[in-house]
């Protein structure tokens, strides 16, 4: 017999505003009946990027949920980009497939999770206490990196290193790479060693730097040759690139032919 899951009301947490973007009917169906039973509320439903640029982004919702595969011209993962370029608004993504690819493309946006669908309760409040706890974590984490990582121009920032503050000239850096909790800042003289998440580090990058894989950060200006599968930086090191932000980096490139 399936354990009845019973919310604790009074949580803050259950007041939080939660938009829904899907074409899917079922989809739109089973989260709206999930979600209230586990005592979420205040939950709005729109059905593409548009209808979320006129509607639904004014209502300044605490979380949104994408399905990557609504349907339209723009997709969920450029919804996804949208939202991390224009915001700090927290959003997951729900799915019905996990192969690796989907995967991949849905980690380059950086969510704060996967929905698999179909769920049921327990998974539902499991996955939401742990993007909530996680969105919470990241923002302290922000707020602690900048107080030390103070910025004294445009160009460099200062990192931490035993017991001194060392600047990194953003010009210096050739990519970024994460490997767990912590990341790697290679520079043209040495690697910093952080511990930090990708998310938060690129935040304090210009937009020079790229995410070209859910493992890579990468300064387009230090690239010295690129195609579909890898990409050549100017000390030769060779990173996996993601096949649809390959596209959209050559596009941005000027190109001689």
């Amino acid at each position: 017999m399936k354990k009845k899951v019973i919310p604790v009301k009074s949580s803050e947490k259950y007041k939080k505003k939660i938009i829904i973007i899907t074409t899917n009917t079922d989809i739109s169906f089973s989260v709206k009946e999930c979600f209230q039973r586990v005592g979420y509320n205040d939950l709005n439903f729109c059905v593409g990027f548009d209808e979320f640029l006129e509607s639904a982004l004014k209502k300044k919702p605490d979380f949104i949920l994408i399905d990557k595969n609504f349907n339209g011209q723009k997709s969920g993962i450029d919804l996804a980009h949208y939202i991390n370029e224009t915001s700090n608004i927290p959003f997951a993504f729900i799915t019905t497939e996990i192969d690796d690819l989907t995967i991949e493309s849905i980690m380059l946006t950086n969510p704060y999770g996967i929905l698999i669908h179909p769920f049921d309760e327990p998974n539902l409040l499991v996955f939401l206490e742990v993007a909530f706890l996680t969105h919470e974590r990241l923002k302290n984490e922000s707020l602690k990196n900048k107080m030390v990582g103070f910025v004294l121009d445009n160009h460099s920032f200062f990192i931490k290193e035993k017991q001194n503050l060392e600047r990194v000239v953003f010009s210096e850096i050739l990519y970024v790479e994460s490997n767990g909790n912590y990341v790697f800042l290679y520079t043209t003289t040495k690697v910093h060693t952080l511990r930090q998440s990708l998310l938060t580090l690129k935040d304090n990058l210009p937009n020079n730097f790229v995410q070209i894989h859910m493992s890579y950060i990468v300064n387009m200006n230090c690239i010295k040759s690129i195609n579909p599968d890898i990409l050549i930086m100017v000390n030769d090191s060779t990173l996996k690139i993601n096949k649809t932000i390959y596209d959209k980096l050559v596009k941005q490139l000027n190109i001689l032919e």
